[in-house]
């Protein structure tokens, strides 16, 4: 379960990257002499403007919850370890490290 768990993630990791580079590349085109007044052209990279502005703000957001996440398994480690060792006294956890 682990192992498809990755494998989902990496997936919608390299789609996010590829959504990326798409907007970028469409994003950053010189322009061109537009004459009419519903270019596809100019739909085109307005689109892709647009889908780069939220593509930004969604890999903001999941590196904020990300860091959360790393954040709120960091304070659960070290109650877990607190707990652990309320009760011990130094000389057990001496015999521990060196047993």
């Amino acid at each position: 379960m682990k192992r498809f768990r990755r494998v989902v993630a990496g997936i919608l990791v390299l789609c996010l990257v590829c959504s990326f580079a798409f907007a970028v590349g469409f994003a950053n085109h010189p322009g061109h002499q537009c004459h009419e007044k519903n270019c596809m052209i100019c739909n085109q990279l307005k689109a892709a403007g647009e889908l780069l502005d939220g593509l930004s703000r969604l890999a903001v957001i999941g590196f904020l919850l990300g860091c959360l996440a790393l954040l709120g398994r960091m304070v659960i480690f070290r109650y877990a370890e607190k707990l652990k060792n309320q009760y011990e006294t130094l000389v057990s956890l001496k015999v521990k490290i060196l047993s």
